[in-house]
């Protein structure tokens, strides 16, 4: 988002279009692609869209060149680190929490800055030839105060030493949904007196305007909603989401640092909501954070599985403007709210009946005044929640086409290839085999029904896989690996009998016995 509103700016034109390629090299260096994988020419919404570093690899050193290298020009505009100042990174964002860090944003003064303060230690541990980290000290000694090729292609798509954090994200997301105004985020939104008689809201405050066109505004959400579209980094995240009548906006991203697993990064935001989640060293963005954020944004609106709306089940469809009801004891009313179930229970199927959900009348709920996307007042989701897929009491079909069911995890198409292949296979067989009499013992179907069972089989252990989940095989690694040992010893161990020299370790009954090794004589028989 950042780096296309960067190439906006220096005179790139979001349209036109540009190489992604799976991979960028400069001098022996490559810079690969997301899974080493290419598009063609693509315009700055596809990049957004497939999420293509080669092309922001490509854009961010040449601004680096133009900007003069290793020794800047003194009118260098540095547009991809101004922009994401502009945008609000780099700085605090004003919210009323204590302790917030302004991040880094590691331009050239700051490179400067960062070797001053670290020279001599780097010069005291450096030394040429020796370990991988005693040349980078003695590299970082002698020039480190220079911005590098490599430093601006990093930074061109948020890695090397970009520090972020999500409220800032969020923040800068929230302005790009209602049109380019940045406001300082909070958390409280009233003063109010025990006796609720004396009000003060905290209206958000303006911190600034995002640096880029209307234009550029209206290109850079279209762009944002292709992510969860068909092709997008985040569509299979988002399949059945109503995006004709929710339109959804999002960004994948990897956090990587050395030594340890990539943290995930998931931006979103609708009309009404901005939601950032960011988990360390919990994968891609769209792989660790895209469930949550999709559960949340499920339970705000009141989505089944398939993008059906049920607003009165639904937590929060409209950000809730009405503050807190104080009461005459001086305490708020906060009616109890159920935990969201994304599948339809009728009050019949409840003890007691339905109880109300969100909204609920006029300064009946505390919560959140004004809307995150209209008003730039984002909304950190740190983590997920857990709901129920479906009620106990419902039907076999509502368990069935649960979302984490089997028989919506299953892959149908592939089953259905596989299938074909393997009734093709069947054929093959037994055209082969059925007049066969000395490998089949006089059993036209000897080879098919093995055929069959083996496919029964290997069925068995897809569906089980399935039902199983990633994490139970995960867990279950040294247990799958130690029977597949065992396995392997028993076709190796002289087990069981041979016949003819062929050697059977799984004795079948006689009518199905393993043919020998070698054609027999009807002498030998």
């Amino acid at each position: 988002m950042v780096s296309a509103s960067a190439a906006v700016r220096g005179g790139h034109a979001f349209n036109d279009l540009y190489e992604c390629s799976s991979s960028y090299s400069l001098g022996n260096q490559t810079f690969a692609n997301f899974e080493s994988k290419g598009h063609g020419p693509i315009t700055l919404g596809d990049a957004l869209k497939y999420s293509c570093n080669t092309v922001f690899y490509r854009l961010g050193h040449d601004e680096w060149v133009k900007d003069g290298g290793i020794k800047p020009k003194k009118d260098a505009k540095n547009w991809f680190y101004r922009t994401a100042r502009d945008f609000g990174l780099g700085s605090e964002t004003g919210i009323d929490l204590p302790n917030e860090v302004k991040g880094r944003i590691p331009d050239r003064q700051w490179k400067q800055d960062f070797w001053k303060a670290n020279k001599d230690a780097w010069c005291k541990e450096g030394k040429k030839g020796g370990t991988y980290v005693q040349q980078i000290a003695y590299e970082s000694c002698l020039e480190g105060n220079q911005l590098k090729a490599y430093d601006s292609i990093n930074y061109a798509i948020g890695q090397g030493d970009v520090l972020v954090t999500p409220i800032q994200m969020a923040t800068a997301y929230a302005a790009i949904s209602n049109g380019g105004t940045l406001h300082e985020p909070t958390v409280g939104k009233a003063v109010i007196s025990p006796d609720g008689k004396s009000v003060r809201e905290i209206t958000p405050k303006v911190s600034g305007k995002l640096p880029v066109s209307a234009r550029t505004i209206k290109d850079l959400d279209k762009g944002l909603r292709s992510v969860v579209e068909p092709g997008g980094t985040a569509a299979w995240r988002f399949g059945g989401w109503p995006q004709d009548k929710i339109p959804m906006r999002a960004k994948t991203g990897t956090a990587q640092v050395y030594g340890k697993q990539t943290t995930a990064w998931f931006a979103t935001y609708t009309d009404d909501f901005t939601i950032v989640m960011t988990i360390s060293q919990g994968g891609t963005g769209s792989g660790a954070a895209g469930p949550a954020v999709r559960k949340i944004y499920d339970a705000l609106y009141g989505l089944d599985a398939e993008g059906n709306q049920d607003k009165k089940r639904a937590l929060l469809p409209k950000p809730q403007k009405a503050l807190p009801k104080i009461q005459s004891d001086g305490t708020i009313y906060a009616p109890k709210v159920k935990p969201y179930d994304p599948a339809p229970v009728t009050p019949e199927q409840q003890p007691g009946g339905q109880e109300p959900q969100l909204p609920l009348q006029p300064g009946g709920q505390p919560g959140l005044t004004g809307s995150p996307a209209s008003t730039g007042e984002a909304a950190l989701m740190a983590g997920g929640f857990s709901v129920p897929r479906y009620g106990p009491d419902q039907g076999s079909w509502a368990k069935l086409t649960a979302r984490d069911s089997v028989a919506r995890r299953l892959d149908w198409p592939l089953l259905g290839a596989a299938l074909a292949l393997s009734f093709m296979g069947g054929l093959l067989v037994w055209s082969a085999t059925r007049n066969r009499d000395h490998l089949t013992q006089g059993d036209p179907y000897f080879f098919l029904v093995r055929h069959a069972l083996n496919t029964g089989i290997g069925l068995a252990l897809m569906i089980g896989t399935i039902w199983l989940g990633h994490r139970t095989l995960r867990g279950a690694v040294p247990i799958l690996y130690g029977i597949s040992v065992l396995l392997v010893l028993a076709v190796l161990t002289p087990l069981g009998t041979t016949v003819n020299g062929a050697h059977a370790w799984i004795k079948l009954p006689a009518s199905r016995s393993s043919p020998p090794s070698s054609p027999r004589s009807p002498s030998s028989s």
